[in-house]
């Protein structure tokens, strides 16, 4: 069974553990329908962001090989049928990195799905290059966030060091488990919020993931109709909000 249950994580799990546990439930569920559930988790956490940012943001999707790029891809989709303007960069070879500064918004929020659980090997110089680059892109100026599926792109899966740079993080979703690397070495300067998604609802686990009192019932059974929509009220560029809570604040995360 299929959950949109959001919680906070109890256990943390191997890279092995989680990519082993993630090929058992693709097994297990029907075609497409954990992506579908991912995708839907994705676009509502952006789209709540994007309703506290000012009428001109945009949303960049970074879009890896992986799970985790389709993930990404298929939020975008969602994302603009409920009206939101984004754009997407897909892959990470020399051509595409080298677009990466003209398509980052003066204003808005950056989803990072390149790579995730699927990361293997140290970051490739020209990938590092990038993600110092959003790393500076997100401090330079206000209203500039970003959201990482299952780990920041260069975090190290299981020892949680920077290989050798890391994506900075305003939240992270973690997919299926949450993964060992988000809770080691220096990993907690990379991400300031945790969300847990199971995606599989707990009754056909052989262990109990989820505490139900931690649970936003809120966010289950997403659709797409509980997406944050373009019309519905956001700031306006002119209304300073330097004291104002952060755009992620009201989601149900503890660090």
């Amino acid at each position: 069974m299929i959950t949109s249950q959001l919680s906070r994580p109890q256990f943390a799990y191997s890279q092995a553990s989680v990519r082993a546990f993630e090929a058992l439930q693709l097994r297990r569920t029907a075609d497409g329908a954990l992506m579908g559930q991912a995708a839907k988790i994705i676009a509502r956490l952006a789209g709540q962001c994007m309703q506290n940012l000012p009428q001109t943001s945009r949303v960049l999707v970074l879009a890896g090989p992986g799970h985790n790029g389709k993930d990404a891809l298929l939020a975008m989709q969602i994302l603009i049928r409920s009206g939101w303007d984004c754009m997407a960069l897909e892959g990470f070879d020399s051509s595409v990195l080298a677009q990466l500064n003209d398509h980052l918004p003066n204003q808005g929020l950056v989803i990072d799905g390149w790579l995730g659980l699927g990361q293997s090997r140290a970051l490739s110089n020209d990938l590092s290059a990038a993600v110092n680059q959003i790393n500076q892109w997100r401090i330079k100026k206000k209203y500039r966030y970003c959201i990482s599926i299952d780990i920041p792109t260069g975090l190290h899966p299981n020892l949680g060091h920077a290989w050798p740079t890391a994506i900075k993080a305003d939240l992270c979703l973690c997919l299926l488990r949450p993964l060992r690397g988000l809770f080691s070495g220096q990993a907690r300067g990379y991400w300031e919020q945790l969300v847990f998604a199971p995606l599989v609802h707990e009754s056909v686990l052989t262990e109990s993931l989820v505490n139900e009192s931690l649970v936003d019932e809120s966010l289950l059974d997403v659709s797409d109709r509980d997406i944050p929509a373009v019309n519905k009220p956001r700031v306006d560029d002119s209304l300073d909000l330097s004291c104002a809570e952060h755009p992620l604040d009201l989601l149900p995360v503890e660090h």
